[in-house]
């Protein structure tokens, strides 16, 4: 860019006879093609052909650094960008060979090899130098920076490859003669069995050396180290002898813990037989080295060395053992993917064998060879996974309590716990390490369990009611310290439980039940800890606590909408609770009043659990009562030590509260588009939508019952207030004297939306009902939301927290981005209003998913603002990137005109803003003349045009359909010439119907060269080069051609660029091998 600059400012420049800006010299320097890409002389390169009969090479960097496999078409192009050529120029020799525009495939092509170090301009990371500067005089920042590093931080040896190059030279050159090679494997397989004889007689110890535990732990430590260093070293000297060079080694810290490494990704340019055998020779080599030292203990068994070896090599085994395990990354499992040559083998096998292999077998299909392999593989790894469990039963049965019980017998109490003080500091080290991995699982538990909640909440509730059984019956048994500190720790989390509740419900009448809860359980559950003279005070405590918090709600029970079994029901419990104190007469006086109050509080919530049949809190309530049930058992018999089942109960339903809150889905509602006719019948429309949809999420939380409550609530208010408005559940009714304005309209609605915010937040919360509120505005047209906003939103409570933008900026911003999709889709002005005020906002946070292909499509999406990702799964394979999506690019077309499931997969990458069009509401506009239904047809007929081009070939499925989009029909009538010999070609021509005639002038005269008929096309080169046209077309019929401008193209290759994954970048299996070893 400097340098740029400085050529564009010269004075000398500036009298040059053909001046050029420095805005054209800095776009031409961006325009990717105008560029000149140059590989480093130097590369190395290796050529293969895979069982499936397809070349492919691979191709190391001059630096050695970088490692990338091509295919055959990308070895091409890479053959091509020796700096003489133009990317459109490389495009055009591509096109000449093989008929297709490759440029997503040059694009993602050059793009790797620039990462790779394999082009003569270096990859520079400005802002990361930029970082380091900023960072360099702030030492604790570096520390900090070191620290975070440490997990991964790397020690290379200096001149590795030399040292590796010497011992090979020097003396294990000799392990590579076959001879030595058949006698090792002789040793391996012998020493195998004389360890398993030595295992089964127990005369060594695993953990003891010289009678001390810890200076055994220490020495099994120190061994596996150099079993490691062994295994590393065998690789690396296998690479060594098949002339590869070994790129680093030495330590790496892996979470915390130190190992070795080294990096042999030089072997990708060997043969696969070769990269096998290098993969094998390190487990091979520790099997060598274990039976040898089996040997020599069986054959000198009071050499004094025995117990190191025998230690040695039980760890050699372990390690053999792990490595040959199909399920780790490690040895193993890279010697299957390069014998099968299927990358990705665990993911792939792991997909087809819980998705696809029974559907394939109970529809009978027919199984491809990769299909077998994922089937072996997944039924393999099942059987090694049992085998694993049974040599660790068998190692149980055996050894484990033999060595348990010389640990406890050789070590004194203060050793133990410090060792258990040291595993722990270990484990808490690596979780700390390991935070952001253990945070996403947890968020990913929890998002799964409020799933199962939203989705299965009568299963979910019979899972904690049976856990709070088990639990309580094991706390049943409990005495002293330890029922006291579970006690605490229970009552500390019941707490921060309650704290995060009341965040939620806080200033409504919940919080009161919250209260009656939270005192109750506390009191149940440390009823068999506090002295017995205590007991009758926390009994009446409790007992108050939950009428108290009973009545605050069976209050607002209306009884006169009871059945009457409900009715005879609650009075036979009535005298029967009476009979049962009658009983117990002999009862003192503060027990009686506590039986009393809580058989009460029993009935009251027996109605709100009628009352709450069906709604979101069905199963609170119906904790509540369990809970007030195992109360009152507990204090008529006495059944002090089961009183942790009570607070269960009760601590249960308060964690269902919670659940509940953040289950709770708040998307907006479909509501049909109605035409208004006025801007009264307009505003009406949305103050009595935001009610509905607002009502409508109050009954699925609080039940129907509550919610006409709600409606009798506001009419009171109403009528005192004279606003001619009722509510009647779904509906409404107003009674506006005709010579009522607009103005007088809205002061009536707005009230009656401020209403309905303050009973919201008084019954459930200021966090449900604003979020209620907002969720029921987002839900309204844009129509609906400009007069709401004009006339009802101004100086009132319920709109108080909403975002209000400035919609006639956000309407005009809308219309720019719906601008592109009229003009494809041949909208006229009208037509284009019509379809604007059929559109509703939706807005989605970066990481969620928007459709999910499979399901059924409704709607039909516009990017606003901010940008998707599309991707496409496909059997037995990862998914697979398709497109990403920004502003004014649209998705889900299809789902409006036929009822299929959708094709792909749209996640937002960012977050964006959605302009969203219903089949409803596409209905709508069908029945209003504006016929999209066709022109949707059209487009999708011209994707199919595209994608049975050989020049489209190259292109993802996303491209086409965007390249689709920028076709502009056109017709011509028989004579009419479309492009003319000579003139500089700006477009590209697809013939959909009729035929043109191909004319060349030669010597003055034109000759009739070829004809050209539907699906044929011309003038493609014109899309990648500014040169003249060599013949005229003209049509010979009545013609229809699709069009496709070079400025279109070459903007949706600007966008759409690298999105064709045709490479394969390797990566160092060795790094990932030896970061998985340092459990072993």
């Amino acid at each position: 860019m400097t340098d740029l600059c400085d050529k564009t400012m010269d004075p000398q420049n500036s009298n040059s006879p053909v001046s050029i800006s420095f805005w054209q010299k800095l776009t031409d320097k961006m325009d990717f093609a105008k560029s000149r890409p140059a590989i480093r002389p130097g590369c190395e390169e290796a050529h293969f052909v895979s069982r499936d009969g397809k070349e492919f090479y691979v191709l190391k960097s001059p630096g050695g650094d970088g490692y990338i496999r091509l295919s055959a078409k990308d070895h091409f192009l890479f053959t091509l960008l020796d700096g003489s050529r133009m990317v459109q120029e490389v495009l055009v020799e591509y096109f000449r060979k093989y008929g297709a525009l490759a440029f997503s495939r040059l694009g993602t092509l050059v793009q790797e090899l620039f990462k790779g170090g394999f082009l003569s301009e270096s990859p520079k990371s400005f802002y990361g130098r930029l970082l380091k500067k900023i960072k360099l005089d702030k030492p604790l920042v570096k520390l900090i920076d070191f620290a975070k590093s440490l997990p991964r931080r790397q020690w290379p040896i200096a001149n590795i490859d030399n040292g590796i190059t010497g011992l090979y030279e020097k003396g294990f050159k000799l392990f590579y003669f076959r001879p030595v090679q058949m006698v090792a494997a002789v040793f391996s397989l012998a020493g195998f069995f004389m360890f398993a004889h030595l295992f089964r007689t127990g005369e060594y110890s695993l953990l003891k050396s010289s009678g001390s535990v810890v200076l055994g732990l220490a020495v099994l430590v120190l061994l596996n180290y150099v079993s490691i260093v062994a295994h590393e070293l065998s690789h690396a000297l296998a690479c060594k002898h098949y002339g590869r060079r070994i790129n680093s080694g030495g330590v790496i810290i892996n979470t915390i813990f130190p190992s070795f490494y080294v990096d042999i990704t030089d072997t990708w340019l060997l043969p696969k037989r070769k990269r096998i055998l290098i993969s094998l020779i390190g487990p091979f080599s520790q099997a060598f080295i274990a039976g040898i030292m089996s040997a020599v203990i069986i054959l000198f068994p009071n050499l004094f060395i025995n117990p190191l070896l025998y230690k040695f090599a039980f760890l050699s085994y372990l390690t053999v053992f792990l490595n040959l395990n199909p399920l780790l990354e490690l040895d193993g499992y890279y010697v299957l993917i390069d014998w099968l040559e299927i990358p990705g083998l665990k993911a792939k096998a792991s997909n087809f064998v819980k998705k696809q292999l029974w559907p394939k077998i109970k529809a009978k299909e027919p199984f491809s060879w990769q299909d077998k392999v994922f089937t072996a593989y997944g039924l393999g790894a099942i059987a090694w996974s049992v085998l694993a469990l049974v040599i660790v039963g068998y190692f149980w049965r055996i050894r484990a309590q033999q060595i348990g019980s010389h640990f406890f017998n050789a070590t004194s109490q203060q050793l133990r716990l410090m060792l258990l003080l040291g595993v722990g500091v270990i484990i808490l080290a690596a979780m700390g390490a390991a935070y952001k991995k253990i945070r996403l699982m947890a968020v990913n538990l929890l998002k799964a369990f409020t799933d199962l909640i939203y989705r299965r909440p009568a299963i979910m509730a019979g899972v904690l009611f049976l856990l709070c059984l088990l639990s309580s019956f094991g706390y049943s048994y409990i005495r002293g310290w330890s029922a006291i500190v579970i006690a605490i720790i229970f009552a500390l989390a019941l707490g921060a439980l309650s704290q995060r509740v009341y965040s939620y419900y806080k200033g409504s009448s919940l919080w009161l039940v919250l209260l009656g809860l939270l005192l109750a359980a506390l009191g149940s559950l440390f009823i068999k800890i506090f002295p017995v003279g205590l007991r009758p005070a926390i009994w009446l405590t409790g007992s108050v606590a939950l009428f108290a918090a009973t009545y605050t709600q069976f209050s607002f029970s209306s009884l006169r909408r009871w059945r009457q079994w409900q009715r005879i029901l609650w009075g036979g419990l009535w005298f029967g609770i009476l009979v049962l104190v009658g009983y117990f007469h002999g009862m003192s006086t503060s027990r009686t009043l506590s039986i009393m109050l809580s058989s009460t509080a029993f009935l009251m919530l027996l109605s709100l659990v009628w009352h709450n049949m069906g709604s979101s809190l069905e199963y609170f309530w119906i904790y509540f009562l369990l809970g007030i049930i195992s109360w009152n058992i507990i204090l008529l018999f006495s059944l002090y030590n089961f009183g942790f089942l009570a607070a269960l109960l009760l601590v249960f339903a308060v964690f269902w509260l919670y659940l509940i809150i953040k289950s709770a889905r708040w998307l907006p509602e479909n509501a049909t588009f109605e035409p208004a006719s006025s801007e009264k019948r307009r505003m009406r429309q949305a103050a009595i939508k935001i009610y509905r949809m607002s009502r409508s999420y109050f009954a699925s939380f609080f039940g129907e019952g509550q919610a006409r409550a709600m409606d009798d609530r506001l009419n009171l208010i109403m009528i005192e207030r004279n606003w001619p408005i009722r509510l009647y559940g779904n509906g409404s009714e107003e009674r506006f004297e005709r010579s009522a304005g607009i103005v007088d309209r809205s002061r009536a609605f707005r009230g009656m939306l401020d209403e309905v915010l303050n009973y919201l937040s008084h019954e459930v919360g200021d966090y449900f009902a604003r979020n209620t509120i907002k969720t029921a505005y987002q839900s309204l047209y844009w129509e609906e939301r400009e007069i709401a906003q004009q006339y009802i939103m101004k100086d009132s409570q319920w709109a108080k927290d909403l975002a209000v933008a400035n919609l006639k900026q956000e309407k005009r911003d809308a219309q720019n981005v719906i601008a592109g999709v009229a003009r494809f889709w041949e909208l006229s002005e009208e037509e284009t209003t019509l379809f604007y005020s059929h559109l509703k906002e939706e807005r989605v946070r970066s990481g969620e998913m928007i459709i999910r292909q499979g399901e059924q499509g409704d709607k039909f999406y516009i990017v606003k603002s901010g940008q998707v990702e599309v991707t496409i799964s496909r059997k037995g394979e990862p998914d697979l990137m398709a497109a990403k999506l920004s502003r004014g690019d649209y998705f889900g077309e299809i789902a409006l005109i036929k009822n299929v499931p959708r094709t792909a997969s749209v996640k937002a990458v960012a977050d964006c803003s959605l302009l969203v069009l219903e089949r409803k509401d596409f209905e709508s506009l069908m029945a209003r003349k504006v016929d999209l239904a066709v022109r949707i047809d059209r487009l999708i007929e011209n994707r199919g045009f595209l994608i049975r081009l050989p020049l489209f070939a190259e292109f993802a499925p996303a491209q086409v359909a965007m390249a689709a989009s920028r076709l502009v029909p056109e017709r011509y009538h028989p004579g009419q010439p479309v492009i003319t010999q000579g003139e500089i070609g700006d477009s590209f021509f697809i013939i959909k119907e009729g035929r043109l005639d191909v004319l060349v002038t030669k010597g003055g005269q034109k000759n009739k060269v070829a004809e050209l008929g539907p699906g044929e096309y011309f003038g493609e080169i014109a899309l990648l080069l500014d040169v003249p046209r060599t013949a005229d077309v003209v049509a010979g019929t009545e013609c229809l051609v699709l069009r496709l401008h070079k400025d279109d193209f070459k903007s949706l290759l600007g966008e759409q660029l690298y999105f064709a994954k045709s490479l394969e970048r390797t990566s160092s299996r060795r790094m990932s091998d030896t970061r998985h070893k340092v459990s072993s």
